[in-house]
């Protein structure tokens, strides 16, 4: 803002001034730069909760959120800057990991503010484990706000339910999904303790 800029350097933000009769540099690709990381940044922002554990074991020099944020920069955002840029929902990574994610899964809200998945129990797949846990995330691309549960159910359960604000009645919510071996939420994160995020799709809730 004005003369002073943000940064980061090893995850760490600062703010600093710039040199005098130095400008903030406007050229196209510049422009498009801060566009694309400030698109990324407001969508992951809401979910960073789930982004703190799930990418904390890829993260070795950087943090979990910026380390998710350079990974779907990569990954998950199409465009340019004349057709304009767009997040690729189905390549976002909230989570990343070896860790057996779901199978034949499937979402519906019929109630109202409440999304309803179901699963097939796959305990028995190597890596996976009856008393891992679910995790949901939903985002509101229209609000930029997200619903996260860390712990909503577990894999062995094979169906679940997370309510929404009742407010998001009627507007599109992508979804999305994955497990955690348990002992995670007590500080022990590897990659084989943490499945890759799943896309489950954009629904309409009741």
């Amino acid at each position: 803002v004005g003369n002073v800029v943000g940064g980061s350097l090893n995850g760490v933000h600062y703010l600093r001034s710039l040199p005098s009769g130095m400008r903030q540099a406007n050229t196209p690709s510049q422009l498009a730069q801060r566009e694309r990381f400030g698109m990324m940044v407001r969508f992951l922002r809401p979910m960073k909760e789930l982004i703190s554990i799930g990418f904390k074991a890829e993260a070795s020099r950087m943090n979990p959120f910026n380390a998710a944020v350079s990974f779907n920069l990569r990954n998950a955002l199409s465009g340019d800057q004349e057709t304009g840029f767009s997040i690729d929902y189905g390549r976002v990574a909230l989570s990343l990991g070896s860790r057996p994610g779901m199978s034949e899964a499937a979402m519906e809200s019929t109630e109202a503010s409440i999304l309803s998945v179901q699963w097939a129990d796959n305990s028995t797949m190597k890596g996976a484990s009856a008393d891992d846990i679910l995790f949901l995330a939903a985002f509101n691309e229209a609000k930029g706000d997200a619903i996260v549960e860390l712990n909503l159910a577990t894999r062995q359960a094979s169906a679940a339910q997370l309510r929404l604000p009742a407010e998001w009645s009627g507007e599109s919510v992508h979804v999305f999904a994955g497990f955690l071996a348990s002992s995670v939420l007590l500080g022990t994160v590897k990659t084989d303790r943490i499945s890759r995020s799943q896309y489950l799709g954009a629904i309409t809730p009741a």
